[in-house]
């Protein structure tokens, strides 16, 4: 199953740039993550402070788009892995 998501996405988006986000909090503490494979380029950092699992989610979201916005215009695609970000965002 996995393996043709990545497949359908790839096609499906196939003239976008890619960038994968995560976050993640523990009870120490709370960190995000970016990833664009077509150039390697890893995105990661320790927040601040504790927050929820939904706000390290959104919290990735914004640094993935903070890049965005330093890249030469193009079309992208923002691949996040909460539905509850995604529904803050729609």
């Amino acid at each position: 199953m996995m393996q043709l998501t990545l497949e359908y996405i790839h096609h499906a988006y196939l003239s976008s740039r890619h960038i994968y986000t995560d976050g993640s909090t523990n009870f120490i503490s709370s960190s995000i993550g970016a990833y664009i494979p077509s150039t390697g380029t890893t995105i990661k950092t320790k927040l601040s402070h504790i927050t929820s699992s939904t706000a390290a989610e959104l919290a990735a979201i914004w640094a993935a788009a903070a890049y965005i916005s330093t890249q030469n215009p193009q079309n992208w695609r923002i691949f996040v892995d909460s539905v509850r970000s995604q529904c803050t965002y729609a």
